[in-house]
């Protein structure tokens, strides 16, 4: 909104001195004013661009480095286990929120930007809204939820996850409205989730009808399976397991703990 001010007041000073300067030429003052009104816009567009880029590289770079130290102490718990596994999962849980809380306030220095981009105050509350729901501080992500703009899928799932546990029967509107610009990997969680949050709500005969477009939109074995348990009236047996973490990180369901398997002695003939 900036960058227009400026260019309007700048490109119309311009059109009023050429116009003052040039016998009074309504023409050229109109197309000078113009011209720079353009140029400027340009300008200030590259600019801010390149100025948002290297600051949401630089939040970036602080997941993936995260990220990196928390895979080598997964690789490490796997060779070395330290006491049991929800034991293991808090440490994880723990290291992850560090750099999610640091990423987070990264997203600080964009916020002097806001006046030069019309859309970046709304990119960043996307950001902080995903931030904040995995750190589970879910009071925060419902205030961001109506500021965010949702342009993939997983920030639309967290939207409908919330408004289900809200009680708000808007996650229908939200998949209905969304769904339809995604095919193929991108529509699976969106599939996924809906159908179990019609599961959940015992409507089930609708979660049928979205499983058997999903299944044709996706071609994902989560998808097809459960469209199948369904059919057959294997409820208890619907499950979105198969998703794996990105189903996990909605934080609807846990994942089950597989009990490790006990060694059968045998005995020896003699």
């Amino acid at each position: 909104m900036l960058a227009i001010i400026i260019s309007i007041g700048l490109g119309g000073a311009l059109g009023i001195t050429v116009f003052n300067h040039t016998n009074f030429s309504l023409t050229w003052g109109i197309v000078s004013g113009i011209l720079l009104f353009i140029v400027l816009q340009v300008l200030i567009g590259l600019f801010t661009r390149r100025k948002v880029k290297k600051l949401t590289n630089d939040i970036q770079n602080i997941i993936l480095a995260g990220q990196e130290k928390l895979n080598r102490k997964v690789q490490f718990f796997q060779q070395k286990p330290q006491g049991g596994m929800k034991t293991m999962q808090k440490i994880l849980e723990k290291d992850q929120h560090v750099f999610i809380r640091e990423a987070l306030a990264a997203t600080r220095h964009l916020e002097p930007l806001f006046s030069w981009n019309i859309l970046l105050r709304k990119q960043v509350n996307t950001m902080r809204m995903q931030f904040y729901y995995q750190l589970k501080e879910f009071d925060k992500v419902d205030k961001l939820i109506p500021k965010a703009m949702y342009v993939e899928p997983m920030s639309i799932a967290m939207k409908m996850a919330r408004q289900y546990k809200n009680n708000d029967k808007g996650y229908k509107k939200t998949f209905k409205k969304k769904i339809r610009r995604y095919k193929t990997d991108n529509a699976t969680l969106l599939y996924a989730l809906y159908s179990w949050i019609l599961v959940k709500t015992d409507e089930s005969e609708e979660a049928i009808k979205v499983l058997l477009k999903g299944k044709k939109v996706t071609d994902n074995d989560t998808i097809t399976r459960n469209w199948e348990n369904l059919v057959n009236g294997r409820i208890k047996k619907f499950s979105n397991a198969g998703i794996g973490d990105e189903w996990y990180s909605l934080y609807l369901e846990e994942p089950k703990i597989q009990k490790p398997k006990q060694k059968v002695m045998r005995r020896q003939q003699f």
